[in-house]
Order: structure tokens, then sequence, then C-alpha cells
């Protein structure tokens, strides 16, 4: 890691140097708000997950902009994680659970279904279910990756929600 202040081009003659004019990847500061990056709670939620629980969980990939992470649960004993992102001053909860088949994911559905189809991301096939909320949809998507039982659910835009569910990063 190096520090500088002052002007940049000193550092990237000086690097450039060390490498000897070998291919580099140049990250421009002024525009590093722009870049996709993963938060920082984002990933020690993950590695709790990955510690407390024992499984390596499917990740959120892309998500619009003004989607983060607000908080996160982890319930060793029922095995379950949750987490929960803020977005458009709403709530997208992300569910993981390691429970068995036998068991559920109990909750109350009082909307109306109106939708209910399936798409397949890596080779799996993820129930979608779209409710009328009021004058908004709320939509759930399940599936289940290597005994582990995932649930994403929220009220946005249809096609903000199946980009959030065709972007999932699997790890094998």
């Amino acid at each position: 890691s190096v520090t500088s202040v002052g002007s940049k081009s000193y550092l990237k003659i000086f690097w450039e140097k060390i490498h000897g004019g070998q291919a580099m990847e140049v990250m421009n500061v002024e525009d590093m708000d722009t870049q996709d990056s993963e938060d920082g709670e984002e990933v020690t939620a993950y590695r709790e997950i990955r510690e407390r629980l024992g499984v390596v969980a499917v990740r959120l990939g892309s998500k619009p902009k003004d989607m983060y992470l607000s908080e996160y649960t982890i319930d060793e004993e029922q095995k379950r994680a949750q987490l929960f992102y803020s977005y458009n001053d709403e709530i997208i909860r992300y569910s993981i659970y390691l429970n068995n088949q036998d068991s559920s994911l109990s909750q109350k559905e009082e909307d109306t279904l109106i939708d209910n189809f399936v798409i397949e991301n890596h080779q799996q096939n993820i129930d979608i279910k779209k409710y009328k909320k009021s004058n908004k949809y709320r939509l759930v998507a399940k599936f289940d990756y290597q005994g582990v039982y995932y649930q994403v659910k929220g009220v946005m835009e249809e096609d903000e929600f199946l980009g959030l569910i065709e972007n999932l990063i699997f790890f094998d």
C-alpha cells in the first residue's frame, strides 16, 4: 500500500518503473464513487454467515444504485440469516436458512397473488411470486442451492427485482 500527497503523476511514474512497464489496472480516484464495489458491511455480513452458519451463501450481485445493506441478523440456533437492504424507502429482505425441507419459513401472506412464474439462473429454478400491495407490487423469489434455502422479498419494480435475481452470485 502506498499513500501519496501531491501530484498523482509522480506516483504513477514511480509505479511504472517498479513494474517495468507491465500492463496495470489503473483506477482514477476521482471516479471512485462510480466504481461498483461491495459495501464493507455487506462483506462482513457474508463472512459472518460463513463463519457462524458454515455455508458460503449465494450473494446478491448487481443491485440498483441506491440499494444498500442497512442491517443483518444471524441466528445460529435456527441456522438462519437475514439481510435487510434499504431501497426507495422500502426494505428488501434476503433470507438464508439451512433448515431441512420438513421445516418451513412461515410468514403471513396478506396481499393478493397476481402472478407466479419460474426463471432459471445458474441452472437453478427460482420461483417468483408477484403480489398486489395497495398500489405497489411485492415480489418474492424462493430457491434452494446446495442444501441452503433462500428467499428475496421486497417492494420494487419488477424489472429491478428480476435484475437482482438474474445477477445472483453462486459459489460452487
